[in-house]
């Protein structure tokens, strides 16, 4: 059995119990029967988009399903896996962190070696919320695509790791942002005004279709980068440290997760957002 987890895992939104959206559901059922006598199957879209609005209902998650259960120790099960992320992930909160300060920025960051790695600083907003998406982007996507590989190669599990790093083939500006190498993959886009990114999507296309028709797309003992400016192949480690913060890995792998997960949630809760 073989599978392909692109741009996170259930280590960026785990699986929530069934009562979490139990009680969603019925706190929001409550507020439109008296607010606008209607149900929640019958209220019309716009008051749904109020809806959720006011009461800042922008996430969704895996609810737990017997399958799920103890799925943090079951990550070898599959036999064969291909992972990765994009350069920049957390592009999905700026627009919620542009509105937030250094000062509580740096509040959330309960961790002084963590706020000096990262450049967190009450004088300065515009690092510090840069600072919160870097942060954003380690604990939650590239750090864990690092840990899931390791543990699986420790255990003598197949896995094709790699980095996707070429930036938006129509605003270079936006980077190489989360969701952007589902158009070279899928190649729903004519790319070829931009013969760097349809050299990335040509690889892309045939790595990927190799690997679902249980070939080997690249030696698994080496990470493999797309991109950035159109050229693809494994890299070495050090190329790989120019590319991912792996100097502040060795910190977030010495706090505990709960900690970090506090953090996340300080920055993240409630400012995730599409529009960007």
């Amino acid at each position: 059995m073989r599978g392909i987890l692109q741009s996170g895992s259930l280590y960026l939104s785990p699986p929530q119990p069934l009562e979490k959206g139990t009680s969603l559901i019925s706190g929001l059922s409550a507020k439109l029967s008296e607010r606008h006598n209607v149900s929640l199957r019958d209220a019309p879209i716009p008051v749904l988009l109020q809806l959720l609005q006011d009461n800042n209902v922008n996430t969704l998650w895996i609810q737990q399903e017997p399958d799920l259960l103890g799925w943090e120790e079951r990550i070898n099960d599959m036999q064969e896996l291909l992972v990765g992320d994009v350069e920049y992930e957390s592009v999905i909160w700026r627009n919620g962190l542009e509105t937030v300060s250094a000062t509580e920025i740096a509040a959330t960051f309960d961790n002084d070696e963590l706020k000096h790695l990262y450049g967190v600083s009450p004088s300065r907003p515009t690092a510090s919320r840069l600072a919160a998406l870097d942060f954003i982007n380690d604990v939650r996507f590239a750090l864990p695509v690092e840990e899931l590989s390791a543990s699986r190669r420790s255990a003598g599990k197949a896995t094709y790791q790699y980095v996707f790093d070429q930036v938006n083939p129509w605003q270079s500006s936006s980077r190489a942002h989360h969701g952007v190498d589902l158009i070279f993959l899928f190649g729903g886009y004519d790319l070829t005004s931009n013969p760097a990114a349809a050299a990335v999507a040509e690889d892309m296309q045939g790595r990927w279709i190799a690997f679902v028709n249980g070939n080997v797309p690249w030696n698994g003992e080496k990470r493999f980068a797309f991109g950035p400016h159109g050229k693809s192949g494994e890299i070495t480690e050090e190329e790989f440290a120019a590319r991912r913060r792996v100097r502040h890995f060795s910190l977030l792998r010495e706090m505990e997760p709960v900690r970090l997960g506090k953090i996340f949630g300080g920055l993240a809760a409630g400012r995730i957002s599409l529009l960007n």
